[in-house]
């Protein structure tokens, strides 16, 4: 899902990685970044609360 959404909305996947970025600088917690199953649970997260 993660490539997917890299190949088909780049410039959307840029932006949403930069807020999961923000979010896990500001809660701490680097696992956001290193586990692509986290890392697609925060981004459809964040989606969800745009």
């Amino acid at each position: 899902m993660l490539q997917r959404m890299m190949t088909e909305k780049p410039e959307k996947y840029q932006h949403m990685l930069q807020n999961l970025v923000f979010k896990a600088q500001q809660s701490n917690n680097e696992k956001l970044l290193e586990n692509p199953y986290l890392q697609m649970r925060g981004i459809l997260h964040l989606s969800n609360d745009i």
